[in-house]
């Protein structure tokens, strides 16, 4: 399955949530930091988050569920970046709501804390897919079976001109591939204080 086969009236869906590399590797970088205004828990359960930096069992979980029509994982640029790749890859348009997304406690707690936006940031682990709309229910149960959290978080249309994403704060910005990825600025800072 390759990110080409997005086709209009598609669902898009979206595993584990945005910037799970970030907050995963920055939790550990950073811990000192994070402990210093976070629960000791909330921080480990973020430093456990680099064990979920794959995306081969969400792939095969949902390409079993049958009705997939593309997959990419989110690495380099964020679930921002993946979107779009999917949308150009497929020549498509793409509708997607923030608001929607599946939002880790760790990954807002470790974004939040060092001023990264999650969904530019790197998020390898986390996997887009695209479906036909009847077979959605039944890829997230499955992944929900298997632990992987997901959801519908927006729509292929037909139009190549809308690719756009609702922010949590309502409004709406272009799909892209940002021009820096946050995480970096952060990671090398944490090197510097290492």
């Amino acid at each position: 399955v390759t990110p080409a086969g997005a086709r209009p009236g598609d669902d898009v869906i979206l595993t584990k949530g945005p910037a799970i590399e970030t907050a995963g590797l920055l939790a550990a970088l950073r811990e000192e930091e994070l402990l210093a205004s976070h629960p000791a828990s909330l921080v480990e359960s973020a430093k456990r988050l680099c064990y979920r930096m794959t995306v081969v069992e969400d792939a095969l979980t949902a390409k079993a569920a049958g009705g997939v029509t593309a997959m990419h994982d989110a690495t380099e640029g964020g679930v921002v970046g993946g979107l779009f790749e999917i949308a150009a890859a497929s020549g498509v348009g793409m509708e997607v709501d923030e608001r929607l997304f599946v939002y880790p406690d760790e990954v807002r707690m470790v974004c939040e804390s060092f001023g990264i936006d999650p969904v530019a940031a790197i998020a390898e682990g986390s996997l887009l897919v695209t479906a036909r709309p009847g077979s959605s229910g039944r890829i997230i149960a499955r992944l929900k079976r298997k632990r992987i959290a997901a959801s519908v978080i927006g729509r292929v249309v037909s139009d190549k001109r809308r690719r756009t994403l609702r922010r949590l704060d309502g409004h709406v910005v272009p799909l892209g591939i940002p021009e820096q990825d946050p995480f970096w600025p952060a990671f090398f800072k944490g090197l510097e204080k290492a």
